[in-house]
C-alpha cells in the first residue's frame, strides 16, 4: 500500500513530463514557417564609415602626460560626419614603478580606459582593451599620464576603432 502511494505519483510525474518534452520538440517543427531574422548591426551599410585610428605617445623623461587629439595631425573629423567609438585599446611601456592612465574625451564627457599589467621585469608593460560606445561631433582628445616616478620615458600606443556617420 505504502508502495502504490509513491509509484502512481511519481508514474503520473513521469508521464506528464515525457508528454510536455515530446510536446515541445514537435511543436517546433509545426509551429509553421519560421520568423524572418533581425539583423542587431547593418555591417553593409553605406551610412557608415568604418574608421580605425592609431596613435603613438611619448612621454619624455620628467614629464607627467600628453594629450593628443583624433584622427591627429592628419586631418580633422569630416564635415558633417560624427565619430562613433566602439572600441579602444592600448599598449603602455612605462620605467619601473609607474602606473599609465588613459583618458577618451568626447563631447559626452571623460572616459578612463583600465590596464592590465601584463609583464614586470625591467620595464612596465600593460595593456587595456574596452568595448564603448562614445559619440563625438569634433576631434576626440586622448590623454595619457603616468602615476609613480617621473623618471624615464613613457610609451603608448593608442587605437580607436568605429566609424563615421553622417549627422
Amino acid at each position: 500500500m505504502k508502495r502504490s502511494r509513491v509509484l502512481f505519483p511519481a508514474a503520473a510525474g513521469l508521464a506528464i513530463l515525457i508528454t510536455a518534452i515530446s510536446t515541445v520538440s514537435i511543436r517546433s517543427a509545426r509551429a509553421g514557417t519560421p520568423l524572418s531574422s533581425v539583423p542587431v548591426r547593418d555591417v553593409e551599410s553605406g551610412a557608415r564609415d568604418p574608421i580605425n585610428i592609431t596613435g603613438e605617445f611619448v612621454i619624455p623623461d620628467g614629464a607627467i602626460g600628453i594629450t593628443v587629439g583624433f584622427p591627429g595631425p592628419v586631418g580633422k573629423l569630416p564635415a558633417g560626419k560624427r565619430f562613433v567609438i566602439e572600441t579602444v585599446t592600448a599598449h603602455a611601456d612605462l620605467p619601473p614603478n609607474q602606473r599609465p592612465i588613459l583618458q577618451v574625451v568626447t563631447f559626452d564627457g571623460e572616459h578612463f580606459i583600465p590596464f592590465t599589467q601584463q609583464r614586470l621585469f625591467d620595464r612596465v608593460h600593460m595593456e587595456a582593451s574596452r568595448r564603448v560606445k562614445l559619440y563625438s561631433a569634433s576631434d576626440v582628445k586622448v590623454d595619457f599620464a603616468r602615476e609613480g616616478e617621473l623618471t624615464g620615458e613613457a610609451r603608448c600606443t593608442v587605437t580607436l576603432s568605429g566609424y563615421y556617420v553622417t549627422i
